[in-house]
């Protein structure tokens, strides 16, 4: 399962992490996998263009984990459109991904 842990400070994203496999098909053919990672990679492609200063970005195989440095604008919608991608998985495949919010 893949699991996904989003961190709030007074109602703003601190910290994404994203962890785990799908398993919901054989190696190169999860397409829950699939998703996810290209999702992930992809807004982690545009954090480094457009925020590249306000986040620490850690990335291997089956992790990844956004750190937030400095809040602007342009981030927040960056991430929220993250989440809404994630959640938007999770309608679909509630077996294979679950989102945990907490407040740190």
């Amino acid at each position: 399962m893949i699991k996904v842990v989003l961190s709030y400070s007074n109602q703003l994203i601190k910290e994404i992490v994203i962890s785990g496999h799908a398993n919901s098909a054989v190696r190169g053919q999860d397409l829950v996998c699939a998703g996810v990672s290209s999702i992930s990679i992809g807004m982690l492609n545009a954090i480094e263009n457009i925020a590249n200063d306000q986040c620490e970005l850690s990335v291997s195989d089956g992790f990844v984990k956004i750190s937030v440095k400095k809040y602007s604008e342009q981030l927040s919608v960056l991430l929220h459109a993250l989440v809404i991608q994630l959640e938007t998985i999770q309608k679909s495949y509630q077996k294979y991904i679950k989102i945990t919010k907490q407040e740190v």
